[in-house]
């Protein structure tokens, strides 16, 4: 899954644009260096993991619970309770909001609940992103489940929670219930998990040009190929621009002095809404010295884990982070891997692909912690 977004926001742009035109090479130093370096101390931290004994009694516990034989009757009816949890915090999100960004005046703005519409999304914020979340989690579960078990109550559920993301604009959580499920069911033959992967990359190239064409239309162009020419790679880097974003904070916050943040984005995610150390708060800060970012329509920038490094702690930071990242990545990875192998049961893949996308993969970016990692994680115990 990663790798269809990996092709559209890196090697595409990276390959066949001319992203570096416009900055010094000073910058340009900078990022590719601690790109470099942050990519061997990754797979450094990753092979790390493999002194990691899997020889843990929880694990083998867990396994156990797995293999038994109500394991999946008893996980069924939660994810019914789940479902249905989650659908009507959607519903009453929307109610006490009064708006859905879809059919709202300004769907940009409300889709990221900016300006008219921030106060009213504050009175509904917990409601509406509990339940966001919690339907993010058990729809890919619950896709797989009714699959695997002809009960089509479960699918129905998930295409209604579905559709109820689908009008809040967030079009990536609206389809990747579906990507994973549908991963998960490929995972059992290697010819329908090549047409997948195919399928992934095909998805995510069709999608960057969608989003740029969705910019053009509602006058939002915010790229366009420096000679005035527009080929396909520069369609597709213009609809996915995280390279020129992530340059753009990059050179605001070498003309800011570097500010080093010492580990302040690591944890700020934690403190509700416009925190100024919320990792999102402080990209569009960086990037927009002295205006209100709660007018700004964004959620902030995505930076790699190299890059968040080292606006943290400077070049040290750009190999430890990463290092770390890469190690406990790698820890999560073998100990699902094991619980797989153990129970080779399609139901239980699902469960722990979910598991590890929303809850361990989150816990294990201690760079960039979130609020919204909790209810995964509460979930996952539960």
């Amino acid at each position: 899954v990663s790798t269809g977004f990996i092709i559209i926001g890196y090697i595409i742009p990276g390959l066949f644009t001319k992203y570096y035109s416009d900055f010094s090479d000073d910058v340009l130093d900078i990022y590719v260096w601690t790109s470099f370096l942050g990519a061997i101390a990754y797979l450094a931290g990753l092979q790390a993991s493999r002194f990691y004994s899997v020889r843990k009694r929880w694990i083998a516990d867990k396994i156990a619970v797995f293999k038994n034989g109500s394991f999946e009757r008893n996980a069924s009816k939660q994810l019914k309770i789940l479902l249905i949890v989650a659908i009507g915090m959607l519903v009453l999100g929307y109610a006490i909001m009064g708006f859905v960004p879809m059919f709202a005046a300004d769907p940009l703005s409300a889709k990221q609940f900016k300006g008219v519409y921030r106060d009213s999304y504050l009175r509904a914020a917990w409601i509406f992103r509990c339940g966001f979340m919690i339907a993010i989690f058990v729809m890919p579960i619950a896709a797989v489940y009714s699959f695997v078990s002809k009960k089509r109550w479960f699918l129905i559920a998930s295409v209604i929670l579905g559709l109820l993301i689908v009008v809040s604009l967030a079009k990536g959580a609206a389809a990747i219930w579906l990507v994973l499920a549908g991963g998960v069911l490929a995972a059992k033959r290697m010819r329908w998990f090549v047409i997948y992967f195919a399928f992934v990359i095909t998805a995510n190239l069709a999608g960057s040009v969608f989003n740029y064409a969705l910019s053009v239309l509602g006058g939002l162009q915010t790229a366009a190929a420096s000679d005035g020419t527009q080929t396909f790679a520069d369609l597709v880097a213009a609809g996915a621009p995280d390279i020129v974003d992530q340059l753009n904070l990059l050179t605001a916050f070498v003309s800011n002095g570097s500010p080093w943040t010492y580990g302040s984005t690591f944890i700020g995610g934690l403190v509700p809404f416009s925190y100024e150390w919320n990792p999102g708060a402080w990209t569009l800060g960086q990037l927009n010295d002295g205006a209100d970012i709660t007018e700004i329509v964004s959620g902030g920038l995505r930076l790699p884990t190299s890059l968040w490094g080292y606006v943290s702690f400077g070049w040290a930071g750009a190999v430890l982070v990463p290092a770390l990242y890469g190690f406990i990545i790698g820890c999560f990875i073998r100990i699902a891997r094991t619980m797989v192998d153990a129970t080779n049961d399609t139901f239980i893949l699902a469960v722990v692909t979910v598991v590890l996308n929303y809850a361990l993969v989150p816990v294990a970016s201690f760079y960039a912690w979130s609020l919204y990692l909790f209810p995964a994680v509460f979930i996952s115990i539960f």
